[in-house]
């Protein structure tokens, strides 16, 4: 994995590790980190691999690209900011 560090403009600070299939992502803070995550995953055609949560998807045909022990499981949410905040703090 390569590991890049986010920071947005409301001071938040993340360490995003970045492979060919999915970003891995040590914690979610609040706010601006949601927009540039959701921009990364999309621009990406990548995948979001939450430690608490099932493996999130930016579309249904993504689950094909997974062993069937995590696509199974897996939620597609629509890569904006508000969606995958909502998603990840349960809303």
């Amino acid at each position: 994995m390569n590991g890049v560090r986010i920071r947005t403009s409301d001071g938040h600070k993340v360490d995003v590790d970045v492979n060919e299939v999915c970003v891995a992502v040590n914690r979610f803070p609040p706010g601006q980190f949601f927009d540039v995550l959701a921009e990364l995953v999309d621009r990406l055609g990548a995948s979001v691999t939450p430690t608490d949560r099932p493996l999130i998807l930016r579309e249904e045909e993504d689950r094909a690209h997974f062993p069937a022990e995590a696509g199974e499981g897996a939620i597609v949410v629509a890569m904006t900011g508000p969606a995958l905040e909502g998603y990840l703090n349960g809303s």
